[in-house]
């Protein structure tokens, strides 16, 4: 025997799910006109509309403000390039000779402190500089130049303890240029042009 279902059979509602359009007695009935009407909904596109402005406006500035700091940036980069110059020099800068009646000067250079210690000293205006590696201190040279001179002399510490170096540079007895340094790696450096 099978079972099958009546369709004429009617089924009461459940009571989780009330039938649609159920409203229970006295439901939305406070007044004596009937229920309150709905409040109106207050609509969120004029707060939308200012927020999306501001940040429009704010992202604007940015830009703007980036843009003009961009453009001086590259201006002043510009007028920097100009000012580089294009060619540098590959000799030492040369004197015209001096006149017959310039006098001779005698240039004494000393080094002293804590050595050993590498020296660089010139002995002409646009001659090449000589080097002594591994001199001893004190250290003393005098050389005879022309009235117009580049007086130089450098030294170097070697050594690699903490200790002091210095130079002095005197022409014709009179001292021109003095220098001290101290530490590992100091160095003392004495330069002078005269014009005698």
């Amino acid at each position: 025997m099978s079972y099958q279902e009546d369709p004429s059979r009617d089924y009461p509602p459940t009571s989780e799910f009330p039938p649609v359009g159920y409203a229970p007695p006295g439901y939305g009935q406070q007044g004596p006109h009937g229920p309150p009407p709905p409040a109106p909904r207050r609509s969120n596109v004029p707060l939308v509309a200012l927020v999306l402005a501001v940040s429009l406006l704010l992202c604007g500035g940015v830009v703007t403000t980036g843009v003009l700091l961009f453009q001086r940036a590259r201006d002043k980069a510009g007028d920097a390039i100009q000012k580089v110059p294009t060619a540098l020099p590959t000799k030492a800068p040369t004197v015209a000779p001096s006149t017959a009646g310039s006098a001779k000067i005698t240039v004494k250079y000393e080094v002293s402190g804590d050595g050993p210690a590498t020296i660089v000293y010139t002995e002409k205006l646009g001659g090449l500089p000589r080097t002594v590696n591994d001199a001893k201190l004190p250290w003393r040279l005098s050389v005879e130049m022309d009235g117009v001179s580049f007086v130089s002399v450098s030294a170097l510490r070697i050594s690699l303890q903490d200790g002091s170096i210095s130079c002095k540079a005197t022409v014709d007895g009179r001292t021109v240029a003095e220098h001290s340094a101290s530490g590992v790696g100091a160095t003392a450096t004495c330069n002078k042009v005269t014009f005698n």
